[in-house]
């Protein structure tokens, strides 16, 4: 990962001369704004992008700390940054018009989100998942979400609620283990489920779903691979449009097509989660430095 030096943005600041004179005065104010005009020379034509998992409205110091330099880097420097969010949430408007309106994501930062430009927030599929790309499973027949969703064999049911009083149902096989869990949007729309192996205890599959309750998302775990997940993305009519065989590369893959037509760009990756991280270290497009 390539990382900038100190004094890559901002040049070193040389001595200012003594004496209290308004001339003296003066030159400490020219000073002062030189380091500001020389970034913005250097970064002409620059992209830059912050790369984050989410922007829950709810998260910490970390989130929060990361998206107000974002703001007042832009307003300093008067460029637009992007922030790039890789998790599902299909609130995620509602947290980026909560954050905006406390003064923590400023005007000049565009927030994107992965699913929301592969169409699951009710919004036009855009970018990278709006080109026309030929997959070896363009053929599969279309997911039946309502076959999907009922196909599941449980005893018990018990709902509760997130801090954001969002519903979140778990549903108990006859001999008490957990086999599914379905997590709602503020509207009470099942917008997530996930499938358990009982015996494991551990998530087997999960689907994302979109506004009209179509699965437009399918991961599974891999049985060969420990901790890996092969993705399938579906279109409107559920047909296979994109497919991964891991995270890490779906993120990269996103993350670069971001990069592509860009002369030269910043990624800065502001997470503790190693797959974030990595996602970005693997990126491959010229031009790109990596912090």
């Amino acid at each position: 990962m390539t990382t900038l030096g100190p004094g890559a943005l901002w040049p070193k600041r040389q001595p200012r001369g003594g004496g209290s004179s308004i001339w003296a005065r003066g030159q400490a104010g020219k000073e002062r704004r030189q380091p500001v005009e020389d970034a913005i020379a250097r970064l002409e034509g620059v992209r830059i992008f912050n790369v984050l998992t989410d922007i829950w409205h709810r998260r910490g110091g970390l989130t929060r700390t990361n998206l107000q330099h974002d703001s007042l880097l832009s307003e300093r420097l008067t460029l637009p940054i992007t922030v790039l969010t890789l998790d599902f949430d299909p609130d995620f408007r509602d947290s980026e018009r909560r954050l905006r309106e406390v003064g923590i994501i400023g005007r000049g930062v565009v927030v994107r989100n992965l699913y929301e430009d592969a169409g699951l927030y009710d919004t036009p599929v855009t970018g990278f998942f709006g080109e026309n790309v030929e997959t070896a499973d363009s053929a599969a027949a279309p997911l039946s979400s309502i076959r999907m969703l009922e196909d599941t064999a449980w005893e018990t049911e018990r709902e509760d609620r997130d801090a954001d009083n969002r519903l979140i149902r778990t549903l108990r096989s006859s001999d008490g283990k957990l086999v599914r869990r379905d997590f709602h949007d503020l509207a009470g729309r099942a917008r997530r489920v996930e499938l358990l192996d009982a015996e494991k205890g551990t998530v087997a599959r999960r689907w994302m779903i979109d506004t009209q309750n179509a699965v437009r998302v399918e991961t599974v775990r891999s049985d060969s691979a420990p901790g890996s997940w092969s993705i399938r993305f579906h279109g409107a009519d559920g047909r296979v449009v994109r497919s991964f065989d891991s995270q890490r590369s779906m993120h990269t893959e996103w993350l670069d097509s971001y990069a592509v037509g860009c002369k030269e760009s910043v990624f800065h990756v502001a997470s503790e989660r190693a797959l974030v991280v990595r996602a970005v270290a693997e990126m491959h497009s010229p031009g790109v430095a990596k912090v």
